[in-house]
């Protein structure tokens, strides 16, 4: 299973209660906020992000703004052109994401212990985009860095940043084949 974002948090949780069923795990930039360099920084940045976007225009405008916090304006632009709908759908459960999904996604934090013993096969990854300390998106990389440390699993990075799927579809699948 491939796990992007707050996909890698799922699948972290489905590698943890549920193991039996997969095969082999990859974690693509899971955003654990809380054990970067930075967390208040980055927390407060998305929050305001988020804050600008419901003063803009409620929870859908806040959804566009809190995409493209995490997924940068030029991804959130590629990813708007692919799949307007997709966008649209997820402006449109607002409130089902802030009331949520978010404050838990937000707040859980897997326990090491936890993490040591997951027997899974399991690959981390991350942007080749955010490997740059003085860069933006750099957290998800020491976030990742972290899990992968976590689990015993390499960390390695993919095309783009933090939407490769929406961005370099093709690079994408020629670095996902070989680790299939």
């Amino acid at each position: 299973v491939y796990g992007s974002s707050s996909g890698a948090i799922y699948l972290t949780s489905l590698a943890l209660r549920r193991p039996d069923v997969l095969r082999g795990a990859i974690f693509h930039e899971p955003p654990y906020i809380a054990v970067t360099s930075r967390p208040e920084a980055v927390g407060a940045a998305l929050q305001a992000a988020i804050g600008e976007g419901m003063a803009r225009g409620g929870g859908p405008a806040a959804v566009e703004y809190f995409l493209r916090f995490a997924c940068g304006d030029r991804d959130f632009e590629t990813l708007q052109s692919l799949d307007a709908e997709l966008v649209a759908r997820c402006a449109g459960n607002s409130e089902a994401f802030f009331g949520a999904e978010l404050p838990d996604l937000a707040t859980y934090l897997p326990d090491p212990a936890e993490l040591g013993a997951v027997r899974v096969p399991s690959v981390v990854a991350t942007g080749v985009e955010h490997a740059d300390p003085a860069g933006d998106g750099y957290w998800y990389h020491e976030a990742a860095e972290w899990f992968a440390a976590g689990l015993g699993a390499p960390l390695v990075e993919t095309p783009g940043g933090h939407l490769p799927q929406a961005t370099h579809p093709e690079a994408l699948l020629a670095w996902l084949r070989p680790v299939l």
